[in-house]
């Protein structure tokens, strides 16, 4: 084997472990208690959400993704579902990926998208760098920087990330 050839199995064995599906098949051994509801957040969410679901087979499973990344989007039925099946005795698996912030924002009464984007526009013509600009959005933003499962109200949740 040259060492083209073991960089090259290195890179693939590196990029397979992180896949989402291997990721999580992977994870879900090291969880304890049974899964009561599954949100999965991201670019590889569907992937994500697969093992876990059939590890989970009774757990409602809601998928976050951008087009062409899953088979459907939830609808606001869906959505409102996926809301009150999270009660205080829910026990939440929630599979995060890349690209989960771009996916779900909600924003503070007074706020919507075209409000958020102009927001977003003044700090980049300001000059503003990224830390200030995420100041920012984080004093907006009321599920990113951590907020997502504060009000959440479930009683144990276990989050996976890749």
């Amino acid at each position: 084997m040259t060492d083209a050839d073991l960089l090259t199995s290195l890179w693939w064995a590196g990029v397979k472990a992180v896949q989402g599906d291997a990721a999580v098949a992977a994870a879900l051994p090291d969880i304890t208690t049974p899964v009561t509801q599954i949100i999965a957040v991201g670019k590889a969410a569907a992937t994500m959400a697969r093992p876990a679901a059939q590890a989970y087979p009774h757990a409602p499973c809601l998928i976050v993704t951008k087009y062409d990344h899953a088979d459907d989007a939830p609808s606001a039925a869906e959505l409102r579902d996926a809301e009150q099946a999270c009660g205080a005795d829910a026990l939440l698996l929630m599979l995060v990926s890349g690209g989960a912030s771009a996916l779900a924002e909600a924003l503070p009464e007074g706020w919507d998208l075209t409000a958020l984007a102009g927001e977003t526009e003044r700090l980049l013509a300001s000059g503003a760098d990224i830390h200030a600009m995420n100041a920012r959005l984080k004093d907006i933003s009321q599920i990113k920087f951590g907020k997502l499962l504060y009000d959440f109200g479930v009683a144990i949740f276990t989050r996976l990330s890749i």
